[in-house]
Parts: structure tokens; C-alpha cells; sequence
């Protein structure tokens, strides 16, 4: 791998996992803290759904890359574009300072994990078009997923709510910065 993948590897998977941060923490503020053993797994719920969303988006891009045969660094681009837009958006948006869901219910859990790695789905294509190992990355992704989601669940109340979206701003604007490295390196 050449540094600037070596760049890649690590900062991908980080902005990816920050937006899961906002998430946990909203889910963990206000009210009652959550029972003992839920941050352990719904952290654990959220990196497993991340690591295969993010693993599924690298096999369907060797499915769909027969159509998109010489458009991978648009694709790349555009992919991660729209995922530092979907997180600074996600953000900006007003969310209430206590939970609206209860998080203690897996089904439930496993719900927000799928939405929330949806970012996850799109990353594993630009993982695949850059040319990184995707097990590889998934596994720090997951590994990432599980440290900043669980710490948004224990310490939910520990931070303000404007802290968590503060963290999506900074994954977008750390994608978008992605983007443009992946533009001067072309």
C-alpha cells in the first residue's frame, strides 16, 4: 500500500464510525441510565451491522463495477461526498435532548444499526474502488464503531447533545477533506 492509502485506511473508518457517536450518545441522555449490560450490546449490534453493511457495499461494487468501468474515482468521490453530506446534515438537524427511542429493546437497536450503516454501505464501495482490503477495514471500522458507540451509551449524560452534533460536523468535514486528498492524489 502507498502512504496515501495508508491515510486512507485509518481515516475512512474513523469519520465513518463518528457518526455513530451522536446516536449512542442521544439515545443514553435524559432520564434513567440505561441497564447494566445494554451499552455493551447495542455497541456490539452496531459494529457487527456496520462491519457487514460495510462488507456487502465492497461485494456489490464488484457486482455493479462491469457498469461503472472507468468512472471509480467519480464514483469515490461522489460516494464520500454524499456521506459527509448526509452527516453534516444529520448534525445540524434539532434533535430532542432525551431519548425518543428506547434503545434497550434489540429490535429496536438492530433498526438504528441499519440506518446508521447505511454511510457504512456506501463506504465499503469507496473502500473497494480505492483499492484497500476491505476485511481489513471493516474490522478497524467495527472496532471503531464498538469503542465510540459504547462510550456514547455509558457516558451519555457526561456530554452536552451539541457535543454529539458537533462529531457528525467534524466526520463530514473530515470526509470532505478525504475527498479532496483523494483529488490531489489522482
Amino acid at each position: 500500500m502507498s502512504q496515501i492509502q495508508y491515510l486512507y485506511f485509518y481515516l475512512i473508518p474513523f469519520f465513518l464510525a463518528l457518526g455513530y457517536f451522536s446516536a449512542a450518545l442521544s439515545n443514553s441522555r435524559g432520564g434513567e441510565k440505561l441497564k447494566a449490560g445494554i451499552p455493551m450490546k447495542v455497541s456490539l449490534l452496531f459494529s457487527i451491522i456496520g462491519f457487514l453493511m460495510l462488507i456487502t457495499g465492497s461485494f456489490l461494487s464488484e457486482l455493479f463495477s462491469v457498469y461503472l468501468k472507468g468512472a471509480e474515482n467519480l464514483t469515490v468521490m461522489l460516494f464520500l461526498v454524499f456521506i459527509a453530506v448526509r452527516l453534516i446534515i444529520n448534525g445540524w438537524r434539532n434533535r430532542p435532548s432525551m431519548r425518543v427511542f428506547d434503545i434497550e429493546l434489540m429490535p429496536i437497536a438492530a433498526g438504528m444499526g441499519v440506518a446508521l450503516g447505511v454511510n457504512a454501505l456506501f463506504g465499503g464501495v469507496v473502500i473497494r474502488y480505492i483499492g484497500l482490503p476491505d476485511l481489513k477495514v471493516a474490522g478497524i471500522f467495527a472496532a471503531l464503531v464498538w469503542l465510540i458507540s459504547f462510550g456514547g451509551l455509558l457516558n451519555g449524560n457526561s456530554f452536552s447533545e451539541s457535543f454529539g452534533r458537533v462529531t457528525d460536523v467534524l466526520a463530514g468535514v473530515g470526509l470532505f477533506i478525504v475527498v479532496l486528498i483523494y483529488i490531489f492524489s489522482l
